[in-house]
């Protein structure tokens, strides 16, 4: 579209006159070109072919509402300028639209001429703000991409706060490169760039900063960086900056590499002093260097012998490169010896160690003092297997250039037989140090020769030297002794399994021990003592006792308790339920329920369960909770939970355990009364949208009869238009007042013969008859129960056609809920009407009757549903759900 073209605009409302009344306004002045639409569902097919410059939507609207087809328009179709025109002038409307995205509201009523006036004037502001937007967008991106394209440099800007706080606004991604660190991090931390000028530099940059802050001029500055990587970089920093109001400034400014400068300046000086000095060395060397090649020559052929015959590997390393080896480390690594000749020797060395390995070379090439022995893992030719060694390094030079030398001993036997020896002693001296049951040791006779500290304890003494030596059988309790004794008898034959005796310890006391036992051998096989490992229960004994009692009596309070009591274990199974609990979810017993079902498979909605969950897990107890469970039969049963969370003696997670108080009676009270609110407010909805929506395009065609008076033609089709207007605001009226006690009295049982009858007398039914075939059944409804009866026998009436003689009621079941039908032998309904015959607005007439219809029955949570044949008749079905009927003993009952 060019810049002299007309603004696009889909204008999307249900009420015929305000579009063309909306398209008449907003088209005079010849910058807008007005579609119109009367639903959101087509408007998004229109938007997908005709793109536009912008919507305008009413909110309240049969089937898709003006909020939703926003969200639609956002979710397919992007930032599409959105301006909500509505009658509505709720505040929640307008908070949701603009929180949906929507750009202006703009609300219906008032002098047609200034409003639609103000409508021309916000729909250019949006259009003109995205494509300002879009706009600015475009050169951002292009200012970025340079920056990020700088070579060897970073473009950045920086807030400085009165306090000094800085902060980066902005940082080109040269910055990755430069410093070794994201963009994005900067922006978070700008200590990432700060932290890293050197300690030196640091006064020269500040003292830069602030002559340029003072006197307003860019100020250069060169300082060196020390990367997270460890290296060092040279770079010429420029930057000026701006004041802002409240004393902050902003300094815009380009960090430039200039580290080769430096170095080559560096090298160059070092070069010219290493010249000078070499000169006077050189004729010196000369003479040695050939005394010294005979001597090298010499011990090179014993140096050769020894490397080759030695069971270590030696090496040369140079430049991080293996230049010699002997043929240990090839036979050691799986390598041949002329694969590893050039190769890294980091190629060796296991992934786990090779930081440390290469962090200690770094350090030693610093001059710091490290010992020159250490270990690590090398690394098989395979890349699995690991061979631990222990290296021994130094300097030394090779072929005239610095090198690192060194030999390297395979330690994989021996470091295996150290940690088996150090941690079979340690587990031993900790097993028994820390055992909380006592390990005795005798000899052969019963003598004891060993007792640790629980064994000291229980015997009531202190001194292990008081009780060496004395017989272990002195100890058993007279009525414990001849078992023990034969007991041990058989210990040679296999280990003594758990047997339970009283012992009498020093102090005279009694103690229960259960105990084990087993004969020490050495390692030829012949026995040399006794080993017994045993453990005081009394306490337990006690504990099981008190703990049965326990049980006992919370078990009649469960069995006997009018809620539900119940237990999961941490896999969500229930593994403790009520009796009542077990009957209300259609069970006779809780062995039906208990480790065999999960607790989520009685929820109504599964994800309420896994909100129930996380809830309780990060609370650790609920009180009041409430939740929709379902019986085994599909019945809904509403409660209210306190429970806790159940932990192990580690504090882990271990289930859920708690009470669940059963308030279906309640909750039905409840629904049923919010059911009949919202029925009250859908119909003053209905009354008010539609009554302002019809005065508005009255007042809209009001408005052109007023400058039309001189056209008696176009005076004559106004009238006409105002006209009908009037007749649809009547007929609303009229229909209102059938529907006044919608909700007003609560819901009671009926039945539907007397209704069905009434209904009957109250039209002219002429020569179709009607067969009522009802059994004694009892209806749970709203007393309008009446009117839908009545609306279902007027629609077939007015559309069944001439050919229609009868007109049928009766009911069947199906799958636990009654169906009533109500059926003709009529016309029949069109496949294409029946899936909006039951919304607002829809229909020949009024357009409310079946509407209504279905939002009478929904109160007590029956619903409606059209499934005749089109050609052969109507037949409309309405369900009433399991609980929202019952039989009559007799009729009238």
């Amino acid at each position: 579209m060019t810049a002299e073209s007309p603004l696009t605009v889909l204008y999307v409302d249900d009420e015929p006159f305000l579009l063309d009344l909306a398209k008449v306004y907003l088209e005079k002045t010849g910058e807008i070109c007005v579609e119109t639409c009367q639903s959101g569902e087509k408007s998004l097919e229109i938007i997908r072919t005709t793109p536009c410059d912008a919507i305008v939507s009413d909110y309240q609207m049969p089937g898709m509402d003006g909020l939703e087809f926003l969200k639609n328009v956002r979710e397919q179709y992007g930032d599409i300028p959105f301006l909500l025109f509505t009658g509505r002038g709720r505040e929640d409307v307008v908070i949701e639209a603009i929180n949906l995205g929507a750009d202006f509201y703009v609300q219906k009523g008032g002098d047609p001429r200034s409003q639609f006036a103000e409508l021309a004037h916000k729909i250019r502001m949006a259009v003109g703000r995205k494509r300002a937007v879009a706009a600015l967008r475009e050169r951002d991106a292009q200012l970025i991409s340079l920056s990020d394209n700088l070579p060897s440099g970073v473009i950045y800007q920086v807030v400085v706060d009165p306090a000094g706080n800085r902060r980066f606004a902005y940082v080109s991604a040269g910055v990755e490169k430069l410093h070794e660190v994201k963009a994005a991090d900067v922006l978070r931390d700008p200590q990432l760039l700060y932290g890293q000028v050197a300690p030196a530099d640091r006064s020269v940059l500040m003292e830069a900063e602030m002559r340029a802050r003072d006197t307003g001029v860019p100020f250069s500055a060169e300082v060196k960086y020390r990367t997270p990587s460890g290296s060092e970089r040279w770079v010429l920093l420029r930057s000026a900056p701006r004041m802002l109001p409240g004393g902050s400034s902003v300094w815009d400014g380009i960090e430039l590499d200039i580290t080769a400068t430096k170095r080559a300046e560096e090298e160059l000086r070092a070069a010219y002093g290493k010249l000078a000095e070499s000169q006077a060395q050189l004729q010196t060397q000369l003479s040695e260097l050939n005394a010294s090649r005979q001597q090298i020559a010499e011990s090179e052929e014993k140096y050769r012998t020894l490397v080759e015959h030695t069971d270590d590997i030696v090496f040369i390393a140079q430049d991080g490169n293996v230049v010699f080896a002997n043929s240990k480390l090839a036979s050691l690594s799986g390598y041949t010896l002329d694969e590893v000749i050039g190769q890294p020797f980091i190629r060796f060395i296991a992934p786990e160690d090779q930081d440390m390995v290469l962090g200690r070379h770094r350090l030693r090439q610093g001059g710091n003092a490290l010992p020159e022995s250490y270990e690590f893992s090398l690394l098989h030719r395979d890349q699995k297997t690991r061979i631990r060694v222990r290296i021994r390094v130094g300097a030394g030079t090779y072929r005239g250039r610095p090198a690192t030398t060194g030999t390297i001993q395979d330690i994989t036997r021996e470091c295996r037989q150290e940690e088996e020896l150090a941690k079979s002693g340690e587990l031993h001296r900790k097993m028994v140090a820390a055992s909380p049951d006592i390990i005795v040791q005798t000899d052969l006779e019963g003598k004891i020769v060993f007792l640790n500290d629980k064994g000291l304890q229980l015997a009531g003494m202190t001194d292990p030297g008081e009780i060496i030596g004395i017989s272990v059988f002195s100890l058993f309790a007279p009525e414990s002794l001849p078992a023990a004794i034969e007991n041990t008898k058989l210990m040679p034959g296999g280990p003594l399994g758990p047997r339970e005796y009283t012992f009498i310890n020093f102090n005279k006391e009694r103690v229960l021990l259960e105990v084990n036992g087993d004969i020490l051998r050495t390692p030829d096989g012949t026995p040399y003592g006794m080993m017994f490992v045993c453990r005081d229960i009394g306490e337990r004994k006690r504990a099981e006792e008190t703990l049965r009692k326990s049980e006992e009596v919370f078990r009649n309070i469960i069995e006997n308790m009018q809620d539900v009591f119940y237990r999961t274990g941490r896999d969500g199974i229930l593994c403790m339920i009520s009796p009542y609990g077990a009957r209300i979810m259609g069970y006779d017993s809780p062995e039906e329920i208990c480790g065999k079902l999960a607790a989520t498979e009685f929820y109504a909605d599964p994800a309420e369960r896994e909100t129930f969950l996380a809830h309780i897990l990060q609370e650790k107890k609920v009180a009041g909770y409430p939740m929709t469970l379902k019986d085994r039969y599909g019945n809904l049963h509403y409660a209210v939970a306190n429970s806790r969370v159940i932990t192990d003696p580690a504090g882990n997670f271990d289930g859920i355990e708690g009470i669940l108080h059963d308030i279906t009676h309640l909750r039905k009270a409840e629904e049923a009364l919010r059911q009949a609110n919202r029925q009250i407010t859908l119909m003053a909805g209905i009354t008010r949208h539609d009554v302002k929506n019809q005065l508005h395009a009255l007042a809209g065609y009001l408005s052109l009869s007023a400058r039309s008076t001189g056209d008696p033609v176009r005076a004559a089709d106004l009238v006409e238009k105002e006209q009908k207007i009037v007749d649809i605001l009547v007929q609303q009226i009229d229909f209102m007042t059938v529907f006044d006690g919608m909700g007003c009295r609560s819901p009671a049982w009926q039945d539907p013969v007397p209704l069905v009858l009434k209904a009957r007398s109250a039209l002219p039914f002429r020569n179709v008859e009607l067969d009522v075939s009802l059994p004694a059944i009892e209806i749970f409804a709203d007393p309008l129960l009446e009117k839908v009866f009545y609306n279902l026998f007027d629609n077939a009436l007015r559309h069944g056609g001439d050919e229609m003689t009868a007109l049928r009621t009766y009911s069947r079941h199906d799958n636990g809920s009654l169906v009533l039908v109500i059926e003709d032998n009529g016309a029949g309904i069109p496949e294409c009407d029946k899936m909006r015959l039951f919304e607002r607005g829809f229909g020949k007439n009024s357009g409310l009757g079946l509407f209504l219809a279905k939002e009478v029955l929904a109160i007590t949570g029956m619903s409606i549903r059209e499934t005749g044949t089109h050609g052969r008749g109507a037949r409309f079905e309405i369900v009433a759900p399991k609980g929202t009927y019952r039989i009559a003993a007799t009729r009238g009952e």
